[in-house]
């Protein structure tokens, strides 16, 4: 239960701002005992107070979306797998500051954070079509169960996020070689060349066939 709790309150519901704010905080509350300082318990204070006031704004204005995606059938391991995520806000208010990404699958790995598109703000009742993309491993049949649309609002230091599923099967085919083809007219002239050479250098006169 308390692994849970640190995964979705603090590695999953800050941002690394946000992280960075609250370790500092609290080292800084914890040696305003030793120093007996107040200026160091009312800086550790302040800085609580702005997660936790960022906290509240971004639960109530908490993703509230359904999504439609259209996938390719297949892929090459190695390179990206780009999908188009239609994005829905069902909720009654606007949704601001978000990313959408795919749901953790095995084998696969995702764009940065920060190489995310983000997106500043959709509408109550519209819609907004947004790509998401992977690049898996390795070769196989990669079963895709959903997105993520998380929000940063307000202050990009806390962060909710909403999982939707979205179930799509993706065939991956292995990688291809890194190897230069050339051209088939290359190939056609160095053929006729060499049968060319081939047939003057014969041995003249009777042969048996």
């Amino acid at each position: 239960i308390l692994l849970r709790a640190v995964r979705r309150y603090f590695y999953d519901g800050l941002t690394r701002p946000g992280k960075i704010l609250f370790v500092c905080c609290l080292l800084t509350f914890l040696f305003s005992y030793r120093t007996n300082s107040d200026l160091f318990l009312l800086t550790a204070g302040a800085g609580f107070s702005l997660l936790l006031w960022s906290a509240v704004l971004g639960f109530v204005f908490r993703p509230r979306v359904s999504v439609e995606r259209r996938a390719p059938v297949s892929g090459i391991a190695g390179q990206p797998v780009e999908s188009k995520i239609t994005v829905h806000n069902t909720g009654p208010r606007s949704l601001n500051n978000f990313t959408v990404r795919e749901m953790v699958v095995p084998q696969a790995s995702w764009p940065k954070e920060w190489q995310r598109p983000h997106l500043p703000g959709l509408a109550p009742g519209t819609s907004m079509t947004v790509p998401v993309v992977f690049t898996p491993t390795r070769r196989g049949h990669y079963a895709l169960s959903g997105v993520a649309v998380e929000s940063y609002f307000p202050f990009f230091l806390t962060r909710f996020t909403r999982r939707v599923p979205a179930p799509v099967e993706i065939s991956i085919l292995p990688e291809t070689l890194n190897t230069p083809v050339p051209s088939l007219r290359k190939v056609a002239e160095q053929a006729s060349k060499r049968l060319k050479l081939g047939s003057s250098n014969t041995r003249k006169g009777p042969s048996l066939e």
